[in-house]
């Protein structure tokens, strides 16, 4: 990754962690161009599922070189195979992760990230967020799967 990404990257992660352990913090993507200026876009409004459109949209009519989303979701941690078999059943049942009892569940940010070149892979980290009498706080970031496609498309 170029420097310059990597620095935005870490820059924009850190300031999600004061947004999120402040408040619940809002989809947002965030573009540089290919003369060096970052556009940021937030998502609020515009429904989860059309957020790759949204993101690719952003990414190819903005030029962009490297694109940034956030947004905040939920996890579930399973104890072996037979809980992940339930708890995604359960989850199913419920409409989502985010509707399972708080005892199965957790928040976190998430960022994924893309640079031009890599058109193929979208790169992921998220913090998970403990919510605590005295507030929230975001524990360390931990890098994810890299997941194939992506919303820049080269020329």
């Amino acid at each position: 990754m170029k420097h310059e990404h990597e620095v935005m990257l870490e820059t924009i992660k850190s300031r999600c962690v004061l947004i999120a352990e402040a408040e619940e913090h809002r989809p947002a993507v965030f573009v540089r161009d290919t003369d060096g200026e970052t556009h940021v876009t937030m998502l609020v409004g515009t429904a989860k599922p059309q957020w790759p459109e949204v993101i690719s949209s952003l990414a190819n009519s903005l030029r962009g070189e490297f694109v940034v989303f956030v947004t905040e979701g939920w996890g579930a941690s399973a104890q072996g195979p037979e809980d992940t078999k339930h708890l995604m059943e359960r989850a199913k049942e419920l409409g989502g992760v985010g509707n399972l009892p708080l005892d199965d569940r957790f928040e976190m940010l998430i960022v994924q990230y893309q640079e031009r070149g890599e058109s193929s892979e979208v790169h992921c980290e998220t913090a998970v967020i403990d919510t605590k009498p005295y507030g929230r706080k975001c524990r360390e970031w931990v890098k994810g799967a890299v997941q194939k496609g992506g919303w820049i498309q080269d020329d």
